[in-house]
């Protein structure tokens, strides 16, 4: 698939799925936004950039937390100079444990990182996408 020209962001770009999902992404000409609450996101970055030489932007981001998003996608697209096409919430974290012993810290996380998490990003990109799309309608500028 060819996404020359398009910029991607994809959480949880560390490792496992999402790092695979990057890498695809910038060898099919996407330019990324890489978040993870791991340090790990620079080397997963560099690696991605030696390899595709897309341009790639990358930092720690807590995607259970609303504001952390709101601030890591702005500073992003304000350091790449265009806005996100296509977003991949992939975080997701696994704390395993028999539901009888799983403490409530253990849910809430879980469900704060795997769930809050498709809000926390999509919400602040859908205003930006509407915005966006209403600046780009022949209707809106009619």
């Amino acid at each position: 698939m060819n996404h020359t020209g398009k910029l991607a962001l994809v959480t949880g770009a560390a490792s496992g799925i999402g790092a695979a999902i990057a890498l695809r992404l910038a060898s099919d000409g996407a330019d990324l936004i890489l978040g993870d609450i791991s340090e790990a996101i620079q080397h997963q970055a560099e690696e991605i950039i030696s390899k595709t030489g897309r341009n790639v932007i990358w930092g720690k981001v807590d995607v259970s937390d609303f504001d952390s998003c709101n601030k890591f996608i702005q500073s992003s697209m304000k350091n790449l100079g265009k806005s996100v096409d296509i977003l991949v919430n992939n975080a997701g974290i696994n704390r395993d444990a028999l539901f009888l012993k799983m403490t409530y810290e253990q849910w809430d996380s879980v469900i704060k990182v795997d769930l809050y998490s498709m809000f926390n990003m999509t919400k602040h990109l859908l205003r930006l996408w509407s915005i966006r799309d209403m600046a780009e309608s022949s209707t809106f500028l009619q």
